[in-house]
This record gives structure tokens, C-alpha cells and sequence, in this order.
């Protein structure tokens, strides 16, 4: 059969049989008629419903799993996927689709070109329009599947639909039915527990003021929680044995362990006026007496008063003992109230307050943390809760804590963790009568709850709770101490954070449905066909194949007189005529036959004029498909999308990707994924087409020229194979043209591949410029650095810099904005706001920082040690440069000199001890410290002997004097949204030149004076120490800066100089660097509104990047479609065939050559083959065929037919003449040429 493929023209007559031929030979008679394609028998059927239905199962397979476990893969520990991974996730699922696609092409062709036959061998035959002028291969796929219903083709319905769904549904959606994400990944391990509370005895000592300044931190500063703590509860901390407590992966970490929490029961308290003071009654044994509130207008009382007592407390519970007994030691009193005016005074009013008691619980949990930085992120309870006993727990230290703000126990400590953190500065304009209890601080800064509500007793009851809550979870955390033991395991998981690849349920899912469709498709199409008859004796795949179906003994009416005719033409002639398949047998020959017949009793609308010739003149054949506008829009086609995919790889280069046109994951699958693999399934179709007229016309072609051999032109066997099996075969016969179609088409599987995984979208930090306003300008106007914040007490120093410093130094906190260590940064931010998450800021910027430049002094002085002081004594010699430290040095020995500055202990006995000095601002705006070390020894042996029996040896010591100096430095400053520091770069050298960046109305030295003084903090009175502990918050700081204690520890050698001078001045650029930061709405001097610089704006969103490499590919493959489309296309190499008609259907075939004389050689030859088949089967048919082509040849043109009148066809070289071609214009198939045939 001769079809768009192959189509085969049968003709089946019967013939009385002459002997009755033996049963072999019957049986292979019957199996030749009995012919169908391979791909439309049973066993390739199956294959294709169990490769179907295993594909769909898989990935719902995979897609259960991706819901069960959240992936289906993930990356490697370095966060990257494997090169298979990869090629798994991005490239396999395109090329399982369009291999499967071209495994389905092969059924789809056969369905589509036998179907003719299938119709023509029914009983009764069929129309011509249902059978002989059907041209589905050359059809466009896409309207197949609606034209073949329609004629109740089921077999090419059923191909072509799922030839569509494989096209447009299946292979476009697979390329978006896997992505990229995050994921948990759970591996079980055993866990225990790192560390437990410390023996109830020691918990008194243990406890210090550490927490509290956590607390401070975490409410005003940023502080992070303590590791394992939340502001309501505190977790026993567990680790991985086989990692220690440092596991340093994004991970999320789930094991049992103990909860530690605290809830308040509060009750109103009754309150009494009496005489000017107050009573306060809770009704139930404790009642507290003679209690002043002294107020001020406009101010307001808030007190948190414990039992416990202090030389730090103005009141407490245990102070009326007789009315409130040692049983309520767990009370506190919390009182509010405002100010009225009474007679004149400012009196108390609406006074709220409560007795509160505070109970302590524990529970077993499964609790849920997030590494590295061990922060919890939830808890299930494992049991029920119990209270906290009373020897596991000493409530009574931390409650005496809370109440005082001062240690239970006097221990020696490093400075900062002795003294409570000042909360006033914090509440500064909170308008509270002075002094205010810590708890009143945390109460206010541990909720949303303002001053005014807490005269609310729920209000009350919630903002104390969640004070207490955050610090007994920070208390506990400090009084967990390391097992010590191995301890017990217990089974945990951990959960990590991982680059995975997730399945998209919605594309997954179509794609099943798509599949099982098929499947569908395929069950149904092996039903139909199973006992289909086709009476066809093998595959029509050739011209001389359906010239052996053909016979002149029965000529067909209807296709004589018509090889001229126009494809519209000879439908109109065939409409609604009827034919048939009819087979014959031979049995003295052991032969069968197949003819085509007509029903002649069938109506024949007459067309023909005398002598049956058309009635019109002879048209040229010219295929839309091959025309010059189709090429003009198919190069369109792919040169603009050449140059698309060109210009987005050139916009994405240079803008660093491009933005997501929406945040909805399907429909970014359907534009990057589906949308570009739809192309190449519309490509492909595209050139099967074309490939496919090709192939039709290159017998025709060699026939045109001439004297063509059977080999090159009748025997030529394309049409019944896929573009992608041409390829080679057209190549060997030098087609080169159709070769080069043929890899074009080929080239589209590896193209849809590409197109599928071109796009990425990745989360990158995408920059754009805009306008930036600085918020001051770089102009120092005042030279109070505290000026920002105020004490409400009057006599409370500002401390805000050194508890911001220590938590930065001790927890990692951030500095306040606009500062990094030493610099503090003009700020700024953008005219207009910029929406987005993690937004950064970029620009450059004034940078200021104070240096320190130091002198090692220790030769120019020395310690005069005396029973009852310590002097530091200035050399008289001293002079020049040193002048202003002779100065000082005597100022400072005017003021201690006689004083106890540090008397030597009793208790040193021969220990080796140590002594830090520190003056800061007293000398000038100079900073003087020192450190020394010496060994005193004892004269008699009484350990408790005056303080004048010790003896001095060993004594050393180091001091240094350091003068303060400002610099500037211009800054290109990222920061993020709130202006926290992130990086920055120094553009402009280090100037100490402040002339143009403060006001002439500062006094520098004042300045320097006045940070100096500031840098002085609350320090205990030096003294000869044998531990470790720093008694100052610079010593404290060089301890933490350096990661140990031998700054201070009296073992260790006196300091280096270099070493030291070096630290201190990197502690004391921080402290004012954070004072600038902390001040600065004060300090600088406003900027106009108008003024504007420009700036980077980075925001951290996903965008759309190319991989370069398919778009290589792309790009090369797109070169080559074009290439081949310029030549196919060209006038020059273009094919102007001087054909009538496409020989596109059985009937445009049979018509060109109903009246040649080759008709009845080409049955000859088939029944050579048939009886040499059955007597020598093992001969080959390439050799029988040979014979033929040595004495025949054959052309197409105008010729003399069996019934003597000239026709146009095919004819036995040399009884043909070639047509003429000549110069016309491009026109349709059945437009009208400027010269016809001649």
C-alpha cells in the first residue's frame, strides 16, 4: 500500500481452483492475505500497556513516597546532587518520554496507513472517500483523532489520540513533574542526656547575676536564648554521643528530655490606709504593714517586693515577719498605682496589687530542636507533669535573686555578673517613680503589656509570669552542669536540612492520567484489531507493491482517464463510488491473489468528457507544506525563536536572571517546563509532515528525470517507517535532502530534552540602584555621648554600651545598628520603600571609630607597697614627651596617695597574687591602666598574723598610658533593612583629620574627656586578688576578647605590652563605636530632606537563570532546523515537481497507474516472488529483484496506455515522456499554474 506512508492499492479476484494444493501450502497462502503490521499484532500491544502502566505506576510510586517522606532524593552532604542525580531528576524522565513517543509513532503510522485497507476488505468494501482518498499520515496529528471519528475509524482514532496525548499532555508535562526544595531528612540515633542540674547544695553559690544580664540582653539588646531555653521553659540539654554538643549542620534534632517551667498564682491583695503608710493583706496569713508609696504627678508606682531582704532593697516581706511568716517566703507583692493631688500633695490612687506565689514544674517531652545553634523549635509531652521538689531545686536563691537583684550567696565573680543589670535607662520615658526593681524592668520588657494595664490584675498576673517564666528558664540554664558520667542512651532522630528533589503532585498526576490513557487506548486498539482483516497478502510499503494489487483485466472505470487530475478533482470524480478488496486463489499454482475491484453498481457522477478524458486542463502539483509561504513561516518560526532564547540568555546574564512572573509553583512549571517542551512536540510534528511528502515524492523525483531503476524509484520502501528509521537508509541512497529532514526530525527528541531543563530558578541576592537619603549628615554637634538616654534615678551611670558589648562578646548578639566592631556608620536608607524580604541596603558611606595610641610606661614608674597601701608612685625623672604623663601620674598619686588602694590580704599567705588599675578620664581624656604580679610570704607561721608580718618578693608589673584619637574613613556598607551591619569595605584611607566632620562650637578636648570618662565604669576598689575574677568591665572584656583569663590571673605572667595595648585599644574603638550607634540622633546633625546618594538595593529572591549548556544545544539544533529550511525551502534546491497531484492516497496513486503496461509486470513480479518465496525461501529478495532491474527502467510523463489513448503516470522507460518543467510561481495544490503540463 502507498500511503502519506505507504499505501497499497489490492484487487482480489477469485478463481475456481484447479487441484486442491496441500496443506502447508494453504496455510502459508492464508497467513500471506492475512497480513497486518507488527506494531498492530498483540505482542507489541502489550508491551506498550505494560510500559504504560509501569510508567504510570512508578511515578505514582514516587509520588507517595515524595508525600511520605517529603523527596524522592536528596543531596549529598556538600549540598549538591550527584552528576546521576541530575541526569535522573532533569534529563531522564524527557528522554523515557520521547523514546516512548517514538515507540508509539511507530503504531500510530501503521494505524494510520493501513486503515484504507482495513476498509476496502470488508465484505460489502467501502466508499471511496473512506478508503481510497484517505491521506491520514500526511494529516497533521493534531485534527487526525476528530477526522477519523467522524468516518468511525477507530483504529486511527485510537493511534492518533494517543499520538496527542504522548504529544501535548504527556511528554511537555513530564518536564515539570520533578523540582528542587528543601527537605528533613530523619536518621535515628541514640542520644543522652549532656547535662543535669547542678547538686541542690551548690545551687546557691552557683547562682549569680549572669542570667539576669542574659535576660537584660534578650528583652533590650537582641541577646539570642541560651541554647536548649525558651522565654517560657527550659530543656535538660542532650547530644549525639558520636558528635559531642557541637553539631555544626542545619539540621532540626528530636529526643526525649526534661522540661523546666514556672507558673504564678496570684491573688488581690486587700490594701489599708493608715496614717500615711499602707497595709497590704492577701487574706491568708501574710499581711505586710507600714508601707510608704511616695509618688510624683504625672507619675506612676510600680513594685515588685519578695520576701527576702538586702542592704540593695528598700522593702521586703520578711521585714514584718510577725504578720508574715517564714511560711510565705514564697510571696512577692506587686503593687501599681497612679498620682492625684490630695490636699495639695501628690497621693497615691487607684492602687491595684496582689500576692503572688510561684510554682515550679517538670515534665518529660519529646522535644525539637534546630542545629547548629541548638534553639528549640517544640515539645510533645511524654508523661504527666509533677511538681519540682524541693532538693532538686533551690527556689529560695533564685526567689532571693529576684527580690534583691544580688546573689544569695557572696562569691568571688567577675565584675559584670556581682551587680543586677540598670533597667532605667530603658525606661527612661515610662514616666515610674524611681528606683525600679529589675522585675519591674523584665515585666515591662518581656510583653506588649504598657504600664497603664498592669493596674489590670489579669494583665498583672500575665506580665509578671512571663517575667518569671524567662528567667527560671535562663536560671535553670545556668545551673545545668555536664554529666560527668556516661550516661544512659535513649533513642532520638535527626532531622536534616537538605537540597532535595520533590515530585509536583498536580504535573505527576496529569501525567498518569495521560499514561493510563494510552494504556487505555492500547487495550482498546488490541481488541479492535484483533480480528480485523486486512486481505493483505505483506506490506504495501512501496509503488511497486500496490502496482502488483492492481490489474488491468479488471480495470477500475472510475480511475482510468483521470492521471491528470487535481487531488479536489479526482474526489469529485470518486465520491461516492464503492470498492473492495477481493482475494483469489491458485491452488494448482499453490497461489493466492488480491485485487482491487469496483462496485459497479455504484452511481458514477460523470465528469469525463468523450472518451473518458477530464474536462479540464491538467494542473501542477504544488504541496502547501513545501510552498514558499509555508517556509517563510516556518523560518520565521525558528529564527525568532533563535533569537528569543538569545536575547532572554543575554537579559539574564546581565540583569542576574530574571524575576518569577508569579509565585504560584504549577503555573511556573507551565511556563518554564511545559510551554518550551510543547514546542518541541510541535516541531516535531511539523517536520514528520514534511519528511513524510518527502518521502512520497522521491520516487517521483528519479522517476521525472528518467530511465529510473525499480531500486530508485518503485521499490523505494520510506513511506512505511518513522523519520528517525529514514535517516541511514536515505543517506546510502544519497537522498541527501531527505536524510538531512530525516535528522532535523530527530534532532527534535534531544531539542524537547533540552528545552525541558533549560530554565532554573534559583534564590539569589538580585540588585537593582535606587536613591538613597542620609538620615545625618557627618557632623558631630554634640560632644554628651549619653545625651540619647537618660538616668530616672540621677545617680545611676550609663551602662547601655558595656552590657551591649559583653553580650556581643559572650552570646555572639548583634551590635545596634549602623555599628560593626569599632566603626560606627552614617546612616541611611531608600527614598521610597522596597517591598520584599530580606532586603539589603548598599552604599557608600562615612565611617567614624576612635583609636587608641599607647605608651608603655612601667619604666616610669613603680609601686610603692606599704603595709597599708599600694601607691603608684611617678619617676622624677621623667620629662619631654612624657610630660603630660608625669602629670597625670601625680594627679593620681595626689588623689590615692594614703588611701587604700589595695591593702594586701591576710589570707594571701604565699599565694602569687595579682592587681589591676584602671583611671579613665581623670588625666585629660588619657587612659591609664596597669597590671601587676607579686608573691607575699608570711614571717611567722600564724596563718591569722597582722597584716605587717607579710613580706613583698617577686613583684612585677607592667602600665601603660593611652590618649584617644578620632579617625574617619569612607565605607561602601551593606546592611539589612533594620541597618545591621552585614559587610563592609574601606574605600578612603584612615584620616585622623576631624576638622570637617565636627562643629566648631565642640571642644575636641572635651570630646576626648568626655568618652573617656565614659569607658570608666562601676568597678570594685582594687585590691591584690589570688584568683582569676576581673574587677572591672575592661578587664572583663580583655578576658573575653582573648578567650582567657590570664589577663587577670595572678599565675600567669605580667601581660605583654604590645598584646595588651592592641586589645585595649580594640575594646575601647568598640565601647565608642557602640556609643555612636546607641546616641547618634543626637550627636549628628540632621540631613536636609532633599539630599539623596546613590545605593544598591539587594533582594534575596528567586530568579529565573538558563543553563548554558542546553542552551547551547538549543541554539545549535535551532541553526541546523533553520539551515535545512533555507535549503528545503530555496528556489534553487527546491523541488517544482510537475505532478498533477500528491500521490498522497491510494486512489491518486492507483489513478497514475491504471492504464500503464507496468501494471501487469509488477503483478508478474509478485508472483515470482510469491511462488519463489514458497519453493526457495531462503533466497533473498534483493537478488530476485535484480533480474528486473537489469532489463527495465522506468519514468513518469506522458505516455500511451493499454487502451491506446495517451495518459499522464508511470510507464516503462523508454515508452514515457519526461514532462517539461518550467519557471511558475508558487501556488497550492490546486491553484492554477501559468503553464500547464505540456
Amino acid at each position: 500500500m502507498y500511503s502519506g506512508g505507504s499505501y497499497t492499492i489490492l484487487d482480489t479476484r477469485k478463481a475456481e481452483p484447479s487441484s486442491k494444493p496441500d496443506e502447508s501450502s494453504k496455510d502459508l497462502a492464508e497467513r500471506e492475505i492475512s497480513w497486518k503490521p507488527v506494531t498492530l499484532r498483540a505482542p507489541i500491544l502489550l508491551i506498550v500497556i505494560f510500559i504504560s502502566c509501569g510508567l504510570a505506576g512508578i511515578l505514582e510510586y514516587l509520588s507517595r513516597l515524595n508525600d511520605r517522606a517529603g523527596a524522592i532524593g536528596v543531596a549529598g552532604d556538600n549540598g549538591s546532587f550527584t552528576s546521576l542525580q541530575s541526569f535522573t531528576y532533569r534529563y531522564l524522565p524527557t528522554i523515557i518520554a520521547v523514546s516512548y513517543s517514538m515507540f508509539w509513532s511507530l503504531i500510530d503510522l501503521d494505524a494510520k496507513r493501513i486503515e484504507p485497507y482495513f476498509q476496502l476488505s470488508k465484505p460489502e468494501g467501502a466508499l471511496a472517500e473512506r478508503s481510497l482518498l484517505l491521506h491520514y499520515p500526511i494529516d497533521f496529528f493534531a485534527v487526525v483523532p476528530f477526522r477519523a471519528a467522524k468516518l468511525r475509524h477507530w483504529s486511527v482514532f485510537l493511534a492518533g489520540t494517543g499520538m496527542l496525548l504522548i504529544f501535548w499532555v504527556i511528554t511537555p508535562l513530564q518536564s515539570g513533574i520533578f523540582t528542587t526544595g528543601t527537605r528533613e531528612v530523619p536518621h535515628n540515633v541514640p542520644v543522652v542526656a549532656e547535662a543535669h542540674l547542678i547538686p541542690f547544695a551548690e545551687q546557691a553559690s552557683a547562682l549569680d547575676n549572669s542570667f539576669m544580664i542574659k535576660a537584660h540582653g534578650v528583652l533590650w539588646l537582641g541577646t539570642k536564648l541560651s541554647n536548649f531555653t525558651t522565654s517560657q521553659y527550659a530543656l535538660q540539654p542532650f547530644e549525639l554521643p558520636q558528635f559531642g554538643p557541637d553539631l555544626n549542620i542545619n539540621a532540626t534534632w528530636t529526643a526525649p528530655t526534661v522540661s523546666y517551667w514556672t507558673e504564678l498564682s496570684c491573688t488581690p491583695a486587700s490594701e489599708e490606709l493608715k496614717d500615711g503608710t499602707y497595709t497590704f493583706s492577701d487574706g491568708n496569713g501574710c499581711t505586710v504593714s507600714n508601707m510608704g508609696l511616695e509618688t510624683e504627678m504625672n507619675h506612676t508606682i510600680m513594685e515588685y517586693i519578695g520576701w527576702y531582704d538586702s542592704i540593695s532593697s528598700d522593702f521586703a516581706l520578711s521585714q514584718s515577719q510577725e504578720t508574715c511568716p517564714q511560711a510565705s517566703s514564697h510571696k512577692f507583692l506587686s503593687i501599681w498605682a497612679n498620682s492625684s493631688m490630695v490636699n495639695g500633695q501628690p497621693t497615691p490612687s487607684n492602687i491595684a496589687s496582689m500576692f503572688c506565689t510561684p510554682s515550679y514544674y517538670s515534665q518529660e517531652v519529646n522535644a525539637t530542636v534546630i542545629l547548629p545553634d541548638l534553639e528549640v523549635q517544640s515539645i510533645s509531652s511524654l508523661g504527666p507533669r509533677t511538681i519540682l521538689s524541693d532538693d532538686l531545686f533551690n527556689s529560695s536563691a533564685f526567689e532571693f535573686m529576684l527580690a534583691t537583684g544580688v546573689p544569695p550567696v557572696t562569691t568571688n565573680k567577675d565584675f559584670p555578673n556581682v551587680f543586677p543589670p540598670q533597667e532605667e535607662m530603658r525606661l527612661a520615658n515610662e514616666s515610674l517613680m524611681a528606683p525600679i526593681t529589675n522585675m519591674v524592668g523584665f515585666a515591662l520588657g518581656n510583653s506588649s503589656i504598657s504600664v497603664e494595664d498592669y493596674s489590670k490584675p489579669a494583665l498583672m498576673h500575665t506580665g509578671y509570669e512571663a517575667a518569671h517564666a524567662l528567667l527560671f528558664a535562663l536560671a535553670i540554664n545556668q545551673m545545668m552542669m555536664p554529666q560527668g558520667v556516661t550516661a544512659g542512651e535513649s533513642a532520638g532522630s535527626i532531622n536534616v536540612q537538605v537540597n532535595a528533589i520533590v515530585v509536583v503532585r498536580v504535573f505527576a498526576l496529569l501525567v498518569e492520567v495521560g499514561l493510563g490513557l494510552v494504556a487505555l487506548c492500547a487495550i482498546v486498539l488490541l481488541a479492535y484489531t484483533w480480528g480485523r482483516v486486512s486481505n493483505l497478502g505483506r506490506d504495501p510499503a512501496s509503488l511497486a507493491d500496490i502496482m502488483g494489487y492492481t490489474t488491468t483485466e479488471n480495470r477500475l472505470n472510475a480511475l482510468t482517464n483521470v492521471g491528470e487530475a487535481t487531488s479536489s478533482a479526482l474526489e469529485h470524480i470518486l465520491r461516492g463510488k464503492r470498492f473492495r478488496l477481493v482475494k483469489t486463489r491458485d491452488d494448482g499454482n499453490r497461489t493466492s491473489d488480491v485485487f482491487l475491484v469496483e462496485d459497479h453498481g455504484s452511481v458514477h457522477a460523470s465528469t469525463v468528457q468523450e472518451g473518458g478524458r477530464i474536462a479540464h486542463k491538467p494542473r501542477i502539483v504544488k504541496p502547501f507544506e513545501l510552498s514558499l509561504p509555508a517556509g517563510a513561516v516556518m523560518l520565521l518560526l525558528l529564527s525568532s525563536t533563535s533569537v528569543l532564547f538569545a536575547i532572554l540568555y543575554h537579559r539574564i546574564q546581565s540583569d542576574n536572571g530574571l524575576p518569577r512572573p508569579s509565585e504560584n509553583l504549577v503555573i511556573l512549571q507551565v511556563l518554564f517546563n511545559y510551554l518550551p517542551t510543547a514546542f518541541a512536540t510541535i516541531l516535531e510534528p511539523t517536520w514528520v509532515v514534511l519528511n513524510r511528502l518527502l518521502c512520497i515524492l522521491q520516487p517521483f523525483e528519479a522517476l521525472q528525470s528518467g530511465k529510473a531503476t525499480s531500486s530508485k524509484s518503485l521499490d523505494l520502501r520510506y513511506t512505511s517507517l518513522p523519520p528517525q528509521l529514514i535517516a541511514l537508509r536515505a543517506l546510502v541512497a544519497k537522498h541527501f535532502l531527505l536524510a538531512s529532514v530525516c535528522v532535523i526530525t530527530l534532532l527534535a527528541n534531544p531539542l524537547a530534552v533540552a528545552f525541558s531543563s533549560i530554565f532554573r530558578d534559583v534564590v539569589v541576592p538580585f540588585e537593582r540602584g535606587v536613591p538613597f537619603r542620609n538620615q545625618f549628615l557627618p557632623l558631630l554637634v554634640s560632644s554628651d555621648l549619653t545625651s540619647e538616654t537618660t538616668s530616672l534615678g540621677g545617680d545611676e551611670q550609663y551602662m547601655d554600651h558595656f552590657y551591649i558589648l559583653q553580650v556581643n562578646l559572650s552570646d555572639n548578639t548583634p551590635l545596634p545598628a549602623w555599628v560593626a566592631p569599632g566603626v560606627f556608620f552614617q546612616p541611611f536608607g531608600p527614598v521610597e520603600s522596597v517591598a520584599g524580604a530580606n532586603i539589603i541596603y548598599q552604599a557608600l558611606t562615612q565611617g567614624f571609630g576612635m583609636d587608641i595610641q599607647c605608651k608603655d610606661i612601667s619604666d616610669d614608674v613603680h609601686l610603692n607597697i606599704s603595709a597599708d597601701s599600694t601607691d603608684i608612685v611617678a619617676s622624677p625623672d621623667l620629662s619631654g614627651d612624657n610630660q603630660d604623663i608625669v602629670n597625670c601620674l601625680v594627679h593620681l598619686k595626689n588623689n590615692l596617695d594614703g588611701t587604700d588602694v589595695s591593702s594586701p590580704n591576710t589570707n594571701l599567705s604565699a599565694t602569687p597574687s595579682a592587681l589591676e588599675f584602671w583611671d579613665l578620664g581623670h588625666c585629660s581624656g588619657m587612659i591609664v591602666g596597669g597590671w601587676a604580679r607579686a608573691n607575699f610570704t608570711q614571717a611567722s607561721s600564724s596563718l591569722n598574723s597582722s597584716p605587717s608580718s607579710l613580706q613583698l618578693r617577686d613583684l612585677s608589673y607592667m602600665f601603660l598610658a593611652c590618649r584617644p584619637i578620632l579617625r574617619n574613613a569612607q565605607y561602601l556598607l551593606t546592611t539589612d533593612q533594620a541597618g545591621r551591619v552585614l559587610s563592609y569595605e574601606q574605600r578612603t584611607p584612615t584620616s585622623n583629620d576631624m576638622s570637617a566632620y565636627i562643629a566648631q562650637s565642640i571642644n575636641i578636648s572635651s570630646l576626648y574627656s568626655n568618652a573617656s570618662s565614659i569607658f570608666n565604669s562601676i568597678a570594685t576598689t582594687p585590691s591584690w586578688h589570688t584568683d582569676a575574677v576581673a574587677s572591672d568591665y575592661i578587664n572583663y572584656f580583655l578576658k573575653l576578647l582573648s578567650h582567657s583569663s590570664a589577663i587577670t590571673d595572678p599565675s600567669a605572667p605580667v601581660p605583654d605590652f604590645a598584646t595588651t595595648a592592641a586589645m585595649v585599644t580594640d575594646v575601647n574603638s568598640r565601647l565608642f563605636a557602640i556609643l555612636l550607634g546607641l546616641n547618634y540622633n543626637s550627636l549628628f546633625q540632621r540631613a536636609p530632606a532633599n539630599q539623596t546618594i546613590p545605593g544598591t538595593v539587594f533582594v534575596n529572591t528567586h530568579r529565573i537563570f538558563m543553563n548554558i549548556t542546553m542552551f547551547i544545544i538549543i541554539e545549535i539544533i535551532l541553526a541546523l532546523n533553520i539551515i535545512v529550511a533555507c535549503v528545503l525551502y530555496s528556489p534553487l534546491s527546491r523541488q517544482n515537481y510537475a505532478l498533477p497531484r500528491m500521490p498522497t492516497s491510494i486512489a491518486s496513486v492507483v489513478a497514475y497507474v491504471a492504464n500503464s503496461q507496468i501494471v501487469e509486470e509488477m503483478r508478474d513480479r509478485k508472483r515470482e516472488d510469491q511462488r519463489a518465496k514458497q519453493n526457495q525461501p531462503k533466497l533473498e529478495k534483493s537478488s530476485r529483484k535484480e533480474k528486473t532491474e537489469e532489463k527495465s527502467y522506468y519514468g513518469f510523463g506522458k505516455f500511451v496506455g493499454v487502451d491506446g489513448k495517451p495518459h499522464v503516470g508511470i510507464e516503462r522507460w523508454p515508452f514515457v515522456i519526461p514532462l517539461r518543467r518550467r519557471r511558475f510561481r508558487d501556488r497550492g495544490a490546486d491553484s492554477e499554474p501559468e503553464e500547464g503540463l505540456s
